[in-house]
């Protein structure tokens, strides 16, 4: 007698690697809020692990981004996903660097941005000494009656 979870190989859950060949991966690996319990463990042990895991393979590229950015302090990280001819940043004196605009954005610039802003449903947001004035002069041009994070369900102010 077979347990329930044995492997049992079927077309949907097969890929194939041109340098060695199909490897199977067990269903249960595709079930993504399974996989998102996995990821959130992963995180707290090293986010490094979680941004390898998003590159491993399509099935677990959504879960493991969505956990990498499921809680943002800042939009730092989202404006440096836009092009690097966009921005730069300027160091503080505590360590960190104040992003600001080289030019005017473009629409295409931003695609970067809302691919991972539509990721972060929490917020808690620290001081925003990191971006400069006409980095926020953008975001609020852009698109005035859309949110920029349309999936945040908890903002925290510190």
């Amino acid at each position: 007698m077979t347990s329930r979870l044995a492997f049992q190989p079927s077309a949907k859950s097969t890929f194939f690697n041109p340098s060695s060949g199909p490897y199977q991966m067990h269903p249960v690996l595709l079930i993504n809020e399974l996989l998102s319990i996995i990821f959130e463990y992963a995180y707290e042990e090293d986010p490094a692990d979680v941004a390898v895991l998003a590159r491993t393979c399509r099935a677990f590229m959504e879960p493991a981004l969505n956990e990498l950015w499921a809680c943002q302090l800042n939009l730092a990280p989202l404006i440096m996903c836009t092009p690097g001819d966009l921005w730069a940043g300027e160091p503080l004196e505590d360590g960190h660097a104040r992003l600001d605009f080289l030019r005017q954005p473009i629409d295409s610039d931003w695609a970067r941005f809302d691919f991972y802003a539509r990721r972060i449903p929490e917020f808690d947001l620290y001081p925003f000494k990191q971006l400069s004035v006409p980095i926020f002069t953008a975001l609020a041009q852009r698109q005035p009656c859309t949110p920029i994070l349309p999936n945040l369900r908890r903002l925290e102010w510190w």
